[in-house]
């Protein structure tokens, strides 16, 4: 997966367009790719701690952090 998949992935995620039921679990549980796909990793699973919610992944604050990432990824200065 490249980065632009990723963020596709991402803002998929984000306005609830995602069609692949496991696309998101198995990107952010995955091992594949290299050093950059495991820093995006661990930022998402920051993301999660860090804004949890009751009934979903994570809380309004988790959404709006998760789409500041993905504009980081498009500027390139992740």
């Amino acid at each position: 997966m490249n980065r632009v998949e990723i963020i596709k992935l991402i803002e998929s995620f984000i306005d609830g367009s995602l069609t692949d039921d496991h696309a998101w679990d198995d990107f952010v549980s995955g091992w594949e790719g290299g050093s950059e796909h495991e820093a995006i990793r661990a930022k998402i699973h920051q993301i999660e701690l860090q804004y949890p919610a009751k009934k979903q992944w994570c809380s309004d604050e988790g959404i709006a952090a998760l789409e500041e990432l993905s504009v980081k990824l498009k500027q390139d200065n992740w």
